[in-house]
């Protein structure tokens, strides 16, 4: 997605997401003049510099509502602000640990960690199957899962293979390092299955 801001759209300026897969636009009316914007690296909203009465910073949700996030102290008060460059962001939240995994069944995998981060937004969680000797296999992120959640399922699974996961805190500004569920006897194999039978009956007078 790509994020630009129209100063000159009356009655009200826009700040205007496009889809770069379509190059399709979708503005979201803001009250004032719109000068400047930037998107933290998670999360569904962007920072808005926005020359209203008050020139104030905004957080620009997806559903187009807006929040004013800089400070009500007059020391604190932008002066005829213009433009809002790169997102700074802050420190990444510290890594979970103690990523563990069991079979629930043929197709399901149970997944547990510890949460070690106090700022965190969620986690991110990737797998892949357990690649043979000289072979290559890229991680897939499967899910996420909200603040200071410590467990998933993993459903979908093909019986009998082994797969290792991994998983990261991230927060608006970063993503951590990795829990890691992998190597030698790290994986977690599911049990052969996948094949039920299905009964269908008939009564006949």
């Amino acid at each position: 997605f790509v994020l630009a801001t129209n100063s000159q759209a009356l009655p009200s300026a826009t700040a205007t997401i496009i889809d770069t897969a379509n190059l399709k636009p979708s503005g979201y009316g803001v009250t004032g003049s719109a000068f400047g914007i930037a998107a933290p690296k998670n999360g569904s909203f962007a920072y808005l510099v926005d020359q209203t009465d008050n020139n104030g910073i905004y957080a620009l949700n997806t559903n187009g509502k807006l929040d004013e996030v800089t400070s009500g102290d007059e020391a604190f008060q932008l002066n005829t602000p213009y433009a809002l460059g790169a997102f700074m962001g802050g420190a990444p939240p510290v890594a979970p640990s103690d990523l563990t995994g069991t079979t629930n069944t043929y197709d399901r995998i149970d997944l547990t960690w510890s949460d070690n981060s106090d700022d965190e937004l969620g986690f991110k969680i990737e797998r892949r199957v357990k690649p043979e000797d000289g072979e290559e296999n890229s991680y897939v992120e499967v899910a996420q899962v909200g603040q200071d959640v410590t467990s998933h399922t993993d459903g979908g699974l093909v019986g009998n293979n082994t797969y290792e996961y991994r998983i990261r805190a991230f927060n608006e500004a970063a993503d951590s390092g990795y829990a890691i569920l992998s190597g030698d006897g790290g994986g977690v194999t599911t049990e052969e299955g996948g094949f039920s039978w299905c009964f269908i009956g008939s009564l006949l007078e």
